[in-house]
């Protein structure tokens, strides 16, 4: 009777065998029983061992007939390949051949079972699939499951033909080959849905790190020290890459290393040995291909710079083609087409303004991903800008929401960004004088900049530049607005609200003073866009002090080419006074073109494809 009995490591139970001479010489003959009540395990051991015998090779044979069998045990013989091994297994074994040359056969069931993957960071689990053992070969049919799915109630049907559409798992089917558990090889099918197959929070040595879920298939083979995974699939929701741009270029070469003469360091074997000890082995070589079809449910993020946190992270669609091996280089290939997304930039590390990029953007990918051409725009807006301040004498412009325009062309290396501006809400009429007053692209960029930093014009014409009051009342209007959006994301859950609030005082005090708030925001898959400007203000051109414009627009396409707009606007303004109000209703088309046919292009009928 053996208490604590453990095989390669692996608890077993309690052991209780009966030994002893059989028929033929030399053979040691074995009667046993394993049992672990706790673990519900219980395996009965009948062979024996050849012992001594100079006709045949000293080895052993057992048949094992199982129940609840630990899997422990194979930690032992799959270090360089899976970590934490775990789990129960129900059927029979036979455990056969020499001492130094051990092999397996026979059919098992797998209870349950879990393991990591170092190399991609994940932990896999399987439940009630089969495993066929035959000399130098273990065949394996079943459905895993990651960390976030719920425990698989039903087990693996090799009859099924339909895809595996249960979220978090995928079918797996595979060999893994050895001479006598010796130099493994295996080679893994994976038909996966929405299984995290990829899954690191940091850089670590690495230019990337990424969280992977895909749908797909997955092919995982290799042997000793290399591991190839090959991915064709579609990323889903939870996907999110992450690359340093800011990474020094040398760290992705391989030629940083300096070697040198390390022989005065070994005099003595002993100290050799000593320090031989705590070399670390040599990582494993993993090489994995993507094939992916991205879509806009995976979030890309660039980190622009790691010091002051700007980073880009975007949402878009592409088929993306990679590959990554993890001593060498990664490369990238392919055009994303950006949606939406955000660049959050730090000016001098004074100015932090979260961008929002416009849908049609690209980013072309051609290998080295610090090289790819970018041809990017976003928008940031500042609600309650005063068009005033453009001109020395007041015109009664209203206050009005300005898209602050980034251009952001080049390379990651070296990117190229150039600033302008849009007024999204004005008249035709006060664009028209708004580009003849900011006619030059320098003039565009200081304002843009000027609107960035204290939310309003410059005025070009006045010598005396901002006054003390008026830089006051544009950090508090701004200072306002972002805790007001702030306070909406944090009680709502999302940033399609937004709040503007501006507040200034006359040239008398708090006389002739301008109260006014500035809403927007999208319903209906954002396809319902809401804006209005309402305040208060004391002006002598003024025909009412309260002032009330509300646009609702309803895009009837998806791009937005046509859409149904209703407006009410107060006529405070320098060009109309006739009536408090002016409203409208109607059909809004909108379309870019480069030549007079491409207007019309969309009325000409295709000709149907012929099969």
């Amino acid at each position: 009777t053996v208490n604590h009995f453990h095989f390669n490591n692996a608890p077993m139970g309690t052991l209780k065998a009966k030994a002893g001479w059989g028929d033929t010489p030399y053979f040691l003959a074995l009667d046993a029983a394993i049992t672990d009540k706790d673990r519900g395990h219980t395996s009965l051991i009948k062979g024996g061992f050849n012992i001594g015998s100079k006709e045949i090779p000293d080895g052993l044979d057992l048949k094992i007939n199982t129940k609840g069998f630990n899997l422990a045990f194979m930690n032992f013989f799959t270090k360089d390949i899976l970590e934490d091994v775990n789990g129960q297994a129900t059927g029979y074994c036979r455990i056969f051949g020499s001492f130094k040359n051990i092999d397996l056969e026979g059919d098992l069931a797998i209870d349950h079972a879990s393991m990591k993957l170092p190399m991609l960071g994940t932990k896999y689990h399987l439940r009630q699939d089969s495993v066929h053992l035959r000399p130098g070969v273990i065949s394996i049919e079943a459905m895993i499951s990651d960390d976030t799915a719920t425990p698989i109630a039903h087990p693996f049907r090799k009859d099924s033909n339909t895809p595996n559409d249960i979220p978090h798992t995928a079918r797996l089917y595979g060999r893994l080959m050895h001479e006598n558990f010796k130099n493994l090889h295996y080679n893994f099918d994976i038909q996966a849905c929405r299984l995290l197959g990829y899954d690191f929070k940091d850089f670590g040595e690495s230019s990337f790190y990424a969280t992977c879920i895909a749908t797909g298939d997955i092919e995982v083979k290799g042997g000793p020290g290399r591991l190839n995974v090959n991915i064709n699939a579609i990323p889903e929701a939870g996907t999110v890459f992450t690359y340093n741009v800011s990474t020094p270029e040398a760290l992705t070469e391989a030629n940083f290393i300096t070697f040198n003469d390390a022989t005065p360091l070994f005099q003595s074997d002993s100290l050799a040995r000593a320090q031989s000890a705590h070399i670390p082995p040599i990582s494993s070589d993993l090489f994995i291909n993507f094939n992916l079809q991205v879509t806009p449910a995976v979030r890309m993020r660039l980190l622009m710079d790691r010091k002051s946190g700007d980073m880009i992270e975007i949402m878009g669609r592409g088929r993306i083609m990679a590959n990554f091996h993890n001593k060498g280089r990664f490369n990238i290939y392919g055009t994303y087409s950006v949606q939406e997304g955000s660049y959050k930039l730090s000016l001098q590390d004074i100015i932090r303004r979260d961008f929002k990029f416009r849908p049609g953007g690209t980013i072309t990918f051609g290998g080295n991903a610090m090289k790819a051409d970018l041809n990017l725009q976003a928008v940031y807006s500042v609600n309650g800008v005063s068009l005033d301040d453009l001109t020395t004498k007041s015109l009664g412009f209203s206050k009005t929401k300005v898209d602050c325009i980034m251009n952001l062309t080049g390379r990651p290396e070296q990117p190229q960004i150039t600033f302008d501006f849009d007024l999204p809400n004005a008249t035709e009429d006060e664009n028209q004088m708004i580009r003849s007053i900011v006619s030059t692209e320098e003039e565009r960029n200081i304002q843009a900049i000027y609107l960035l930093s204290l939310g309003r014009f410059y005025n070009f014409d006045s010598g005396e530049g901002f006054k003390s009051n008026e830089a006051m009342n544009s950090i508090v209007s701004n200072t306002i607005s972002t805790q007001l959006n702030q306070f909406i994301e944090n009680a709502v859950g999302s940033s399609k609200w937004s709040i503007g609030a501006n507040l200034k005082t006359g040239d008398d005090g708090w006389r002739n003073m301008d109260v006014e708030g500035l809403l927007s925001g999208k319903l209906l898959d954002d396809r319902l866009l809401i804006t209005g400007n309402f305040g208060y203000r004391e002006k002598y051109y003024t025909q009412r002090s309260f002032i009330s414009d509300v646009s609702v627009e309803y895009l009837l396409t998806k791009n937005g080419t046509i859409s149904l707009k209703a407006y009410n606007q107060a006529n405070d303004r320098y060009f109309v006074q006739s009536s408090l109000n002016t409203q409208g209703i109607g059909i809004q088309f909108k379309k870019d073109f480069n030549h007079i046919p491409d207007l019309f292009q969309w009325l000409i009928p295709r000709k149907k494809t012929e099969k």
